[in-house]
């Protein structure tokens, strides 16, 4: 389906009254424009006052032609009937992109962005459910922000850089099947070790089964055997006369091209168990400093590989 926009803002409008919400859009498009060169396009609603009638004939056609829900969310937006169609909506055709277009878990289209807190919400039973599946999924909390004049510019950048993610990789499976080359794949071959990487690692951080999905439904380089590498193998890519020699340093020690330059950590499949608390654990290795450790419960990024046969 070709999007008429790609973003579809879904807010109760008690919550405008201050004009934050129309603020943070403004910074939105703001921020997207200087990080695609492009104006993203945006369905936005300002009527006030909302009927059946006006729903199906202007709001329907909004979500309808959008490829992302962003969702300011607050007491008023869960009471609302309107903000809970337009988010069933979208929560439908999630569900169905993942069923016919191998949408992978770690990868949505819906963002939720937390207004104000739902902790004094006086909500029915229906709306209790609702609020329980938006908490479910990873949000963004502005409600220490929300009776300020404006958004923290990082908040900011931090949501759109995942928005340009996701509708890119909807844009992605929308253009050609999910198992065929991409051309723009690249893998990085180490013969001596007789591997091969993904070029690029994860756009996003996951648990650990997450992670373990996104690597059995990687089809870079036409290849279907992709797999989280071991800690030996990571350490394949550090540069040892490069490492910081605090711990909490940050030199980026992995040779070209491994360094991303990016705050977190990668995943790899080897066992750790926690001398103190005998917990078990995958170890994960932090991009900034290669520095080792436990990563139970952590969430990671992925760089996947696979042995050259």
């Amino acid at each position: 389906m070709d999007n008429n926009y790609e973003i579809f803002v879904s807010y109760a409008h008690g919550d405008d009254d201050q004009g934050f919400i129309a603020s943070c859009v403004d910074r939105i498009e703001t921020v997207f424009r200087k990080k695609t060169g492009d104006n993203p396009k945006i369905f936005i609603d300002h009527t006030d006052i909302m009927t059946s009638d006006i729903w199906e004939s202007k709001i329907s056609n909004g979500l309808n032609n959008s490829m992302i829900l962003l969702s300011f969310v607050s007491p008023l937006y869960i009471q609302s009937e309107w903000c809970l169609k337009e988010y069933d909506e979208f929560v439908s055709r999630e569900e169905r992109c993942r069923e016919s277009r191998n949408l992978p878990k770690y990868s949505g289209i819906v963002f939720p962005v937390l207004l104000h807190s739902l902790e004094r919400g006086r909500f029915s039973s229906e709306q209790e459910l609702f609020k329980d599946s938006l908490l479910k999924r990873q949000y963004f909390d502005f409600s220490s922000q929300a009776f300020r004049s404006s958004v923290k510019e990082n908040n900011v950048v931090e949501l759109v850089e995942q928005l340009i993610d996701s509708i890119d990789d909807i844009e992605r499976l929308s253009n050609s099947a999910f198992n065929k080359l991409d051309k723009n794949d690249i893998t990085i071959c180490d013969y001596k070790n007789k591997l091969m990487w993904n070029g690029e690692i994860s756009k996003y951080e996951m648990d650990f089964d997450e992670a373990n999905e996104y690597v059995t439904s990687l089809r870079t380089g036409g290849f279907k055997d992709w797999r989280l590498p071991t800690l030996n193998e990571v350490k394949t890519g550090i540069d040892e006369e490069n490492l910081p020699k605090d711990p909490k340093g940050s030199t980026y020690p992995f040779h070209e091209p491994f360094n991303v330059r990016r705050s977190g950590r990668i995943f790899t499949s080897t066992i750790i168990h926690s001398p103190v608390s005998g917990k078990q654990g995958y170890y994960v290795v932090n991009l900034r400093n290669a520095h080792c450790f436990n990563g139970s419960g952590e969430s990671a990024y992925i760089r996947a590989v696979r042995d050259i046969t």
